[in-house]
């Protein structure tokens, strides 16, 4: 995914905690049930799709990194 944006987005959210291997240990944050990305695929043409589950917790999870965000 290049240049991935959240267009939409459930308005359920739940707590998880999470781990990254930018810091030790793991800490709490709210996800999204499900989303939906616009992006860019490898051969850069628009892309937009719907993920939920464990799919879009680390969809969120890389988002926040692009936006500076260490959970």
């Amino acid at each position: 995914m290049l240049n991935p944006e959240v267009v939409k987005a459930s308005s359920e959210q739940y707590e998880t905690g999470e781990g990254c291997l930018s810091l030790p240990g793991q800490r709490k944050t709210m996800r999204h049930e499900w989303i939906e990305v616009t992006y860019r695929d490898i051969k850069f043409r628009k892309q937009k799709n719907k993920f939920s589950g464990s799919t879009a917790k680390i969809i969120q999870h890389e988002i926040d990194h692009c936006n500076g965000v260490l959970i």
